[in-house]
């Protein structure tokens, strides 16, 4: 699985305060339609409340994988965010501490599928579990997540 191809380091956001699930999907939604001017964020917000009302996205290890199919986007994006404070969602019986957003253009192939598949396998390794644990800026993360060299200063 190649995240530098779906993941942009500005989309790495580091304690997150945010208190709920709707929150959550809120903020999704308005980062996503700032990055991309053909997006709605409305239309974005809807189609990840429909994907979740098929099926809870939780994977366990506090972890969340809300996805969505979205007009106007032309290549898959993913978001990835850390909480600040974890927050209890009774839904599942757990405490959510990493949130990360997936989303595929509108007219995507089945292959979503498998990089989901992909995406939560490598969220539940505990050597990745560690990366999120230890990182204190957002280049940091993406740096450990992507295998790339440190050569640069981190930026918050």
């Amino acid at each position: 699985m190649n995240l530098r191809a779906l993941l942009d380091k500005k989309n790495i956001i580091l304690n997150l305060n945010v208190e709920s699930k709707k929150r959550l999907m809120e903020f999704f939604a308005n980062r996503l339609a700032i990055s991309h001017i053909s997006i709605d964020e409305d239309q974005v917000l809807k189609s990840l409340y429909q994907r979740e009302r098929i099926g809870s996205t939780y994977i366990g290890k506090g972890i969340y994988i809300p996805h969505c199919r979205v007009e106007g986007l032309t290549t898959t994006r993913i978001i990835i965010i850390t909480l600040k404070n974890s927050y209890y969602d009774d839904t599942v019986n757990d405490d959510i501490k990493i949130v990360v957003g997936v989303f595929f253009p509108y007219k995507t192939s089945d292959i979503h599928t498998e990089l989901l598949k992909q995406l939560a396998s490598f969220l539940k390794k505990a050597e990745t579990q560690k990366y999120f644990e230890e990182a204190e800026y957002a280049d940091a993360l993406y740096k450990l997540i992507t295998k790339e060299k440190d050569d640069e200063e981190p930026t918050k």
